[in-house]
């Protein structure tokens, strides 16, 4: 019997302090029920297996509350791994390929309720505060290719690693991420070059692009009650972590899927933006990973309903939104790219109604450390490919800047 009749609300309940953006709560709340479900559980469609992992990316300002945000979830998974699963892998946020392959070697195997076996699975979570400063900054080996593909949970993972005259081969790999990141990281995940059905595109961006004052409180809940409810979050977890076997869509779910998926599709392949189509690509697969962690939060049913569908559509809709974001930011923080000049110009007239004195773009683009030279450069590129129009004083935009991501 859980105490929490929905683990995700009493965790947003437990963590939320009106510090950090409540978006991130929710997604840390997602994140740590997927840890805990591992490669134990999964949907299939037909040929598709579906499997609750993902890859969540907190993008935000420095000092935004980022790893405020992720620590009272990871510091559950930790007690997890301490109290009720000493096998359960928790991956160094500092580490090489080589050596998240060789612990991603190591096995569990789990026992599904009335079938008389047992089944190899190798799940790992990954966390990182902030991921500039952790493996994910590709140093050692090709790390992020690796993730790219662990996401996708193969039957059989197998790598030639460097210095090694043997194969190496795992079995029903699986792995959860949850990073903190600045929109100056993102130049090197999000560019031109990565984001067309690589590593970008297999991420979750929850993005936080305000920057605010924010109102702190010295906290309203006594020790005890803090306590308390950790207590009763890490029972729930663990029984959520105990779940194994199939997961059983409803035909209502099925129908709603089939439904919408198309029409999903047709929206994807329409858009003017190739980067942003990829970055959807995955969105379908998304939603029903984000059905399973709805339904496991709830019950131990293992079965998702229409109304999973629906809430878990409304979530991806609306994380989903900050795409353009993620795209813009990025390539704004390369300021050695025209593109990500003109992305920042264009946006800077944007957000000033469109149009500005050439001086005072000038002054702007400046002041956020682009170079005069390419400043002067990309306004005459701007200016003879129909972006903005100059009458000798003024620049007037022309385009949506959002439009050509």
């Amino acid at each position: 019997m859980r105490h929490f009749p929905n683990w995700l609300e009493a965790y947003f309940s437990y963590a939320n302090d009106h510090f950090c953006p409540s978006k991130f709560h929710e997604w840390v709340g997602r994140s740590v029920v997927a840890g805990a479900l591992q490669r134990k559980v999964s949907l299939r469609q037909e040929k598709i297996t579906h499997t609750p992992n993902i890859y969540v990316m907190l993008v935000s300002h420095p000092a935004a509350g980022k790893s405020t945000a992720i620590d009272p979830g990871t510091d559950l998974i930790e007690a997890l791994r301490a109290e009720y699963n000493p096998n359960f892998q928790i991956i160094p946020n500092q580490g090489t390929e080589a050596a998240l392959v060789k612990q991603m070697q190591i096995q569990e195997r789990f026992e599904i309720p009335g079938v008389s076996a047992l089944f190899p699975h190798s799940s790992g979570y990954f966390y990182a505060s902030e991921a500039s400063s952790s493996a994910l900054q590709n140093t050692f080996g090709n790390y992020i290719a690796t993730l790219t593909a662990f996401y996708d949970c193969p039957k059989f993972f197998r790598k030639q690693l460097a210095g090694q005259t043997e194969m190496t081969q795992i079995e029903n790999v699986c792995v959860n991420l949850l990073a903190g990141a600045t929109f100056e990281y993102l130049k090197s995940l999000v560019n031109e070059q990565t984001v067309h059905g690589g590593f970008a595109s297999r991420l979750i961006y929850v993005v936080n692009p305000e920057q605010r004052v924010r109102e702190i409180t010295w906290g309203e809940k006594t020790v005890d009650v803090n306590v308390s409810l950790r207590q009763k979050l890490l029972e729930d977890l663990a029984q959520i972590h105990a779940l194994a076997g199939p997961v059983t869509a409803t035909p209502d779910f099925k129908a709603a899927f089939v439904k919408w998926f198309p029409e999903f599709d047709r929206e994807r392949i329409d858009l003017n933006s190739a980067s942003l189509s990829s970055l959807l690509s995955r969105k379908g697969t998304n939603l029903i990973k984000i059905a399973i962690i709805l339904s496991a939060s709830e019950s131990n049913d293992l079965t998702v309903t229409q109304k999973h569908f629906e809430e878990a559509k409304e979530i991806m809709d609306k994380v989903t939104e900050d795409n353009k974001c993620v795209l813009s930011m990025a390539l704004m923080s390369n300021k050695e790219s025209q593109s990500g000049i003109t992305q920042f110009l264009g946006n800077a007239l944007k957000k000033r109604g469109g149009r500005m004195k050439m001086a005072d773009l000038k002054r702007v683009a400046l002041i956020n450390g682009n170079q005069t030279q390419l400043i002067t450069q990309t306004l005459d590129f701007m200016q003879g490919s129909g972006w903005i129009s100059y009458d000798g004083t003024v620049v007037t935009l022309l385009v949506d800047p959002d439009a050509h991501l």
